[in-house]
């Protein structure tokens, strides 16, 4: 599986007959200058497909014999040199055992997020909950590893729950994972529809796009309020569309 011919973004899809989601991916802030040089390029003509993925796990499996792959091995701590500091290594559960791993050129870092950790959750973003729709296993586990060796923590107050609605995504209690719903969606932002907080009144507009977890309020883009509760509410005509 090799990348023949790679696709620019903009040439295939930067189009007003196209879809207007894939016309929102690049750029997804077309009203900001030099936004007209920003370009995307893909494995293929697709999205949501897993196809980069797919490509680099077929490189990394034709290696074999240069690159050890190790599953099942959950990172515990980072081995730090007490005396300047210098991340040295990593601690790893390799199969139930404790195993030190030595870097020689330094360890890098892909911490995901937190977003099936629930005292995060609570404490960073004030809600109880929130339903996810990637993996199930992002807990947090890096923010505490680069919390023992001093990181200082910002930011932590954004989650993007990519849905309709900078982040309105809809729980359906048979499933573990939220339905993902794509912005815009004529279905569900046009007609009789509005959006509630937990205690009834409108907080966001409903054919707002989401930017990666930014919506548009009063002249910046902002991180949107999550809300326990949030109703989507409906008369009947636009039930039946």
């Amino acid at each position: 599986m090799e990348i023949k011919e790679p696709i620019s973004y903009n040439k295939v899809h930067r189009d007003p007959d196209f879809q207007a989601f894939a016309n929102g991916l690049s750029p997804e802030y077309p009203e900001f200058k030099g936004s007209d040089t920003i370009d995307l390029t893909t494995v293929h003509d697709g999205y949501f497909d897993a196809s980069l993925w797919k490509v680099l796990r077929h490189q990394v499996e034709k290696r074999s014999n240069k690159i050890d792959l190790w599953l099942d091995s959950p990172a515990l701590h980072l081995i730090q040199n007490s005396k300047n500091k210098v991340i040295e290594g990593v601690q790893i559960n390799r199969k139930g055992q404790k195993v030190n791993v030595k870097a020689n050129n330094g360890v890098v870092l892909s911490l995901g997020g937190f977003e099936n950790e629930p005292d995060y959750i609570q404490n960073f973003i004030g809600v109880p909950k929130l339903k996810v729709i990637g993996t199930l296993y992002n807990k947090g586990d890096g923010i505490k590893m680069v919390q023992e060796v001093g990181a200082a923590l910002w930011h932590l107050h954004s989650y993007e729950g990519f849905g309709f609605n900078g982040g309105f995504t809809f729980d359906d209690p048979d499933e573990q994972r939220g339905k993902f719903i794509l912005s815009p969606w004529p279905e569900l932002s046009s007609g009789s529809i509005f959006i509630a907080a937990d205690d009834g009144s409108r907080y966001i507009r409903e054919d707002e796009n989401g930017r990666h977890g930014h919506i548009y309020d009063h002249g910046s883009w902002k991180t949107p309020t999550v809300f326990s509760h949030p109703h989507l509410i409906f008369d009947q005509a636009q039930f039946d569309v």
